[in-house]
């Protein structure tokens, strides 16, 4: 795997179960594999899904006085990749062929992912009276 880009690299390690890293660069590839058969470039396709998944804000819960408010809060960009990936995987079945289709549907503003990724931005956008809160 010398020649897979620094993405694919976070994206296996994302992958891996109790240390099996050579187990979760087998399934990249595949996946890659999977992506590249569909005459698509899986470089492009899988930094454009990764982007597109990853939210810009996310909203944590803030106690005060006595309630509890829940506050947008930005994330930096390298939040914003590994929230990307949470998203694909957590709405994905784990075999190549739907990692991929996740991928391929992500990369052009579809899916599950993506779904997610707006009702997190919503749940931010309605909530965004608490911002003065955020110091708290």
């Amino acid at each position: 795997m010398r020649d897979i880009s620094k993405l694919s690299r976070l994206f296996s390690s994302r992958l891996m179960k109790n240390g099996k890293k050579s187990l979760s660069d087998k399934f990249v590839k595949q996946v890659l594999l999977e992506l590249k058969l569909s005459k698509e470039s899986p470089k492009k396709v899988l930094t454009l899904a990764v982007l597109n998944a990853g939210p810009l804000v996310c909203v944590k819960n803030v106690k005060s006085r006595g309630k509890t408010f829940q506050v947008p809060f930005p994330l930096t960009p390298k939040q914003q990749v590994s929230k990307g990936f949470d998203q694909i995987l957590s709405n994905t079945s784990f075999n190549s062929g739907g990692i991929a289709a996740e991928l391929l549907n992500a990369s052009t503003n579809r899916g599950k992912s993506i779904k997610s990724r707006r009702l997190i931005h919503q749940t931010a956008r309605n909530n965004r009276a608490f911002v003065g809160y955020r110091w708290f």
